[in-house]
């Protein structure tokens, strides 16, 4: 909560957003995946390619993304599934579209994003360029993250979630 509403950024210019471009993956379930693709400046060198998670019902243009990145694109699914932590295969579908560079993966993942990206490198047949990863307030322990979430410590958290996820 504090990086939506605090963090302090200074949003891409003209030329940093032209190389910038929206892709959209179709995934083995029918459904789509929008993955924004911000190239490096002319002049310098590609040195890899990191992968961002959102957490839940965060976006590409999150500030916390973004302060990343210096980078769920606002469009509904084409089926009812939203979000479930165990399911990877999204991750890997953008895993093996950031293979045509050959360059190392290096994948980040916040929350949900970031529980997901432990359960790929821990369930599926991970890319030989994924050399490195990281994960920042990952709810490993649903249960006991549940209860958390159900204590006082928690209450503002939880009025500003439902926001955008009731309506969906």
């Amino acid at each position: 909560i504090w990086s939506a509403k605090c963090r302090r950024l200074d949003f891409p210019d003209a030329a940093q957003a032209a190389r910038c471009r929206r892709v959209r993956l179709d995934t083995p379930d029918g459904d789509f995946l929008d993955v924004d693709v911000h190239m490096p400046p002319p002049g310098l060198p590609e040195r890899g390619v990191a992968g961002l998670s959102h957490g839940l019902e965060g976006h590409s243009r999150r500030r916390y993304i973004l302060g990343l990145a210096r980078g769920c694109s606002g469009e509904p699914n084409r089926t009812d599934r939203l979000y479930h932590m165990g399911v990877t295969v999204d991750l890997a579908t953008v895993v093996r579209y950031a293979e045509q560079w050959d360059l190392p993966i290096l994948l980040a993942g916040f929350s949900m994003g970031g529980n997901q990206t432990c359960m790929y490198l821990a369930r599926e047949r991970v890319s030989p360029l994924v050399r490195a990863a990281a994960v920042v307030s990952v709810p490993c322990d649903l249960v006991g993250a549940a209860r958390v979430m159900d204590g006082p410590g928690c209450r503002i958290y939880l009025r500003y979630l439902p926001r955008t996820m009731c309506p969906k």
